[in-house]
């Protein structure tokens, strides 16, 4: 032990102690890391969204926000770009899961911009240009359209309801 009075001894045994309940060290950083100032995480709304459509994480990672959405009918792969809207913002930047899941996409939100998307605002996904107005979700006239609930800005960095 060094000058630190056993602080290391006494992390190095917390450590175990969190490691042998179960957790990894990334799962106990992560959760450190995305609660800044040590304050607890918010417990997710539990109507995050009901199939076939759902909002399932809002994660700040780094720089960015992580936007991840599902939906029961896949994202079809298509010469024109998935595009997200929330309100009247489009985000164009997104990503199929690492094991490659068509039911998933993970659109990148830079998190300057986070802060000006509102609470109730509509979540639209669709491929390409604009819909005409007033188009409904499904396949109309060679549109796909996918309609989430309305934005929830509380979805931020939550942990999932453990009960």
């Amino acid at each position: 032990m060094g000058n630190d009075g056993g602080r290391d001894r006494k992390a190095a045994v917390g450590n175990r102690a969190v490691l042998g309940a179960g957790l990894s060290l990334a799962a106990v950083v992560a959760v450190v890391l995305l609660v800044p100032g040590g304050r607890s995480p918010a417990i997710c709304p539990s109507n995050t969204g009901s199939e076939p459509n759902r909002m399932v994480r809002v994660a700040t990672v780094g720089e960015i926000v992580e936007i991840e959405l599902s939906s029961t009918v896949p994202f079809p792969t298509r010469a024109l770009r998935p595009v997200l809207r929330i309100g009247s913002q489009e985000f164009l930047l997104s990503r199929n899961p690492d094991d490659g899941r068509l039911d998933t996409l993970i659109f990148t939100v830079p998190a300057v911009d986070f802060p000006s998307l509102n609470a109730g605002d509509d979540v639209v996904l669709y491929h390409g240009q604009v819909p005409p107005a007033g188009m409904s979700p499904g396949e109309t006239d060679g549109w796909s359209v996918w309609a989430f609930p309305p934005f929830d800005p509380s979805l931020l960095d939550c942990v999932p309801d453990p009960s």
